[in-house]
């Protein structure tokens, strides 16, 4: 288990079609390598982050903006809903 590795999805020019796929595939590497953090860069839309919201949603997986940037989740591996 590598925890140091930096574990980061930037969908900055992803369309909404393609957001299901690219959020599923990075979540699932993360599951595998046993990630403990993520993040995924979202940008301000908040379409982008209602649709990557629905996929970790799936994951029973939950999300916080940090106040710092609001144009990125930050995802806890290890807190499940």
């Amino acid at each position: 288990m590598n925890n140091y590795k930096s574990y980061k999805l930037d969908l900055h020019g992803t369309f909404y079609r393609d957001v299901n796929g690219k959020v599923h595939n990075f979540i699932g590497k993360c599951i595998v390598d046993k990630a403990q953090e993520v993040e995924i860069i979202t940008g301000n839309s908040d379409r982008m982050k209602e649709l990557v919201k629905q996929v970790l949603s799936e994951y029973n997986l939950k999300s916080e903006s940090p106040i710092y940037n609001n144009g990125t989740l930050i995802i806890n591996m290890l807190i499940k809903l």
